[in-house]
């Protein structure tokens, strides 16, 4: 039987955070004759194997069940609503208050890909945040799926810190008439 080496690379949604690495690594390594593999900075999980003529070279891995909209639809979910004129930043904090108030530990943020989160918090505060991957020390994760008008806390039990262990989200519309004042611009 003739082998042939072969080098491929997978390429992990940077919003599939760690479970999207583990989950590439685990179909890679399910696969026979694997003889390296290689993690980069930029999201990237490239390996070598040995196939045959008639093996399959390609991997093709989904990654749909670890991005953050799968991981929040398949958990309960609430919406709140504030009184008007409320700074962002208050709005979040009661988000996270209430999450510990029901006995959970706040996971992360999850905001659309063209989130308008960042022109409603300086608009409300006038403090622009710089660090767009965290939101008042929690993870913050985009998706495409998620509106750009909305901003999701996720929320799960004990000391937990992945994404995957979402068991409930809370929701708010930075829309919603009272958020947002009348003369504030989103762009």
């Amino acid at each position: 039987m003739e082998y042939e080496e072969v080098k491929k690379t997978v390429e992990v949604p940077r919003n599939a955070g760690v479970e999207g690495f583990l989950h590439a690594l685990s179909e890679i390594l399910k696969m026979p004759r694997v003889q390296s593999v290689t993690i980069n900075a930029q999201g990237q999980v490239t390996y070598r194997r040995y196939v045959t003529q008639e093996e399959e070279s390609n991997l093709h891995v989904d990654f749909e069940h670890v991005q953050p909209y799968h991981v929040i639809r398949n958990a309960p979910m609430e919406e709140h609503f504030y009184p008007p004129g409320m700074a962002a930043s208050t709005v979040l904090a009661g988000m996270l208050d209430k999450i510990c108030s029901k006995g959970m530990t706040p996971i992360a943020f999850v905001i659309g890909a063209q989130s308008r989160l960042w022109s409603w918090y300086y608009g409300s505060t006038g403090v622009e945040v710089t660090n767009k991957d965290r939101l008042l020390g929690y993870k913050l994760s985009s998706d495409r799926h998620i509106p750009d008008s909305t901003v999701v806390v996720c929320a799960g039990y004990g000391n937990t810190q992945a994404l995957a262990d979402t068991r409930l989200s809370l929701k708010i519309d930075i829309t919603y008439k009272g958020l947002l004042n009348d003369d504030m611009e989103i762009v």
